[in-house]
């Protein structure tokens, strides 16, 4: 075994509400692929929406290097957090909320919304996958090893199917294969909207060298995440032709307004896993620590900044189809 002399090795994690560092805002956060699809398209039908809440997540940083390091010695903090106090019922009402928000924006954009019977009388739409409203991530194998996965779970508007096209307990997937048939079948465009929204934000920083330091800072910040889209189809791809397009998120919405209560969950175990890495950081040079957060919500506060940044990234969307039409 080595004895590290003259590095110091530090661990911290930071309970802080406030991020101020990280990637630059585009000038347009609103990612748009093959803007022709949405040229004309005043009349549309809305195939499927849907929302993913994230209700566990976690992140690490890691510190490494040193001019009298031999490459192995490191800092490693991890940071996971859980949402609680939000039952199902709430999740419904926001996803509810949320859709009647998007349907209006539509029509006050000038867009005319088609009846779903379009849809469903469509031949292909009888073979479309659903799943039970809501749905939730099955729980990691290996959570024991790994402190557990990002949990999410997904839902859709009351009385409006939830569909499915993931498998082994993934989150549904953005747009439903068999979709782009309907829509060619029915001659309507057919819109679909996937969002996720996250209950935090996680920034990991470094110091690398010989006094090595890693922390991880998490905020009560609700916000839309990266990623979410909406994407207009009308038909089956093909070498020559692609009569469907995608906007997608690439800057969240977000609210820093405090909506709970955060409290340290570390266990017992964890506590002594820190511990014992410390004390054998001493000897091989690689030292990690991790801490488990709760947030307990208040769920009238967290509806509410919820709905404020799902309706932001509504007028987002909508107004940049009105754009491109």
């Amino acid at each position: 075994m080595k004895l590290i002399t003259g590095s110091l090795i530090f661990i911290a994690l930071l309970l802080s509400g406030c991020v101020t560092s990280g990637p630059t805002k585009p000038d347009d956060p609103y990612k748009v692929d093959n803007a022709s699809a949405f040229k004309g398209k005043q009349k549309v039908a809305i195939g499927s929406f849907k929302i993913s809440f994230v209700t566990f997540d976690k992140s690490s940083s890691k510190a490494t290097g040193g001019m009298i390091s031999s490459g192995s010695e490191y800092a490693k903090a991890t940071l996971r957090a859980k949402l609680e106090g939000v039952d199902d019922k709430t999740f419904q009402k926001i996803t509810d909320q949320a859709y009647q928000d998007f349907t209006n924006k539509l029509k006050q954009n000038g867009y005319t919304v088609i009846d779903r019977s379009a849809i469903t009388n469509a031949k292909s739409y009888a073979n479309m996958e659903t799943v039970p409203n809501p749905h939730k991530q099955q729980e990691s194998s290996f959570k024991s090893v790994t402190g557990g996965s990002r949990r999410e779970a997904t839902f859709s508007p009351t009385g409006l199917p939830l569909y499915h096209a993931s498998s082994m307990g993934a989150a549904p997937r953005p747009v439903p294969h068999l979709i782009y048939s309907v829509a060619a079948e029915a001659g309507v465009p057919i819109l679909n909207v996937h969002m996720r929204v996250h209950f935090a934000y996680f920034q990991g920083q470094t110091k690398n060298g010989d006094d090595k330091k890693a922390t991880v800072n998490l905020g009560q910040v609700i916000r839309t995440e990266d990623g979410s889209r909406v994407t207009l189809a009308a038909g089956p791809k093909s070498t020559f032709s692609n009569p469907n397009g995608t906007i997608q998120l690439t800057w969240g919405k977000s609210t820093s307004t405090p909506y709970g209560v955060t409290k340290d969950a570390t266990s017992s175990a964890q506590k002594a896993a820190n511990t014992f890495s410390s004390v054998v950081g001493m000897f091989s040079g690689g030292s990690s620590s991790a801490k488990e957060l709760i947030i307990t919500a208040d769920p009238e506060k967290y509806s509410t900044a919820s709905l404020d940044v799902i309706g932001r990234t509504n007028n987002g969307f909508i107004h940049k189809m009105a754009k491109l039409r």
